[in-house]
């Protein structure tokens, strides 16, 4: 028997003109689901956004925290996520523009943006990795595939197709990769 989780549902009035959370719940570590209204623009959380459950951002909504994102279940945002150290999901990462972090990027399953990736550190994946644009981090590491510039709405330059990134697992199934300046002098020596 599984235990149903409550859902926080952030609406306009819980936003500030700035676009900043003024909620009265405490999202730093709420028990269950966390459901952003559409059409608020990219939500800002002055330390983090933590669900037990999922977080979802309706489309025209995303979010920004100013440390981390995560959810015990997945999180899908409308608009981007951006986070000032970590993005963390037990299942999907799925965005409709960027995700970006501080330091790492991390499913169990898949991460998906629209349009690029970029982490401080790493982007870690259960499953494959799927950014519309280029990926940008320290490492990569995806249980099976990697693509970057899957793009589908316009003709995309070499640059926003790569991977730019050492690879420490996977396999990269589109798009190029780029080693990184350190490990391309290391080959060197």
């Amino acid at each position: 028997m599984t235990m149903m989780l409550k859902t926080l549902k952030i609406t306009a009035a819980d936003v500030d003109a700035e676009g900043r959370y003024t909620g009265s719940a405490d999202v730093t570590d709420w028990p269950g689901h966390i459901e952003i209204a559409k059409d608020l623009g990219t939500v800002l959380f002055a330390s983090r956004l933590c669900a037990k459950g999922r977080i979802v951002a309706g489309a025209g909504s995303g979010i920004e925290a100013a440390l981390d994102v995560e959810a015990g279940e997945g999180i899908e945002v409308g608009l981007g996520v951006k986070a000032g150290r970590n993005v963390k999901a037990r299942w999907s990462v799925v965005a409709g523009l960027d995700i970006v972090a501080g330091l790492d990027i991390v499913s169990r399953e898949s991460v998906k943006p629209r349009a690029g990736l970029k982490a401080g550190r790493g982007v870690k994946a259960g499953a494959d990795i799927v950014a519309g644009l280029s990926i940008d981090a320290k490492w990569v590491s995806a249980r099976h595939s990697i693509f970057a510039g899957s793009c589908e709405w316009r003709t995309l330059k070499a640059s926003e197709m790569e991977i730019r990134a050492e690879l420490r697992g996977g396999t990269i199934a589109y798009g190029v990769h780029v080693a990184p300046p350190a490990a391309s002098k290391e080959r060197q020596l």
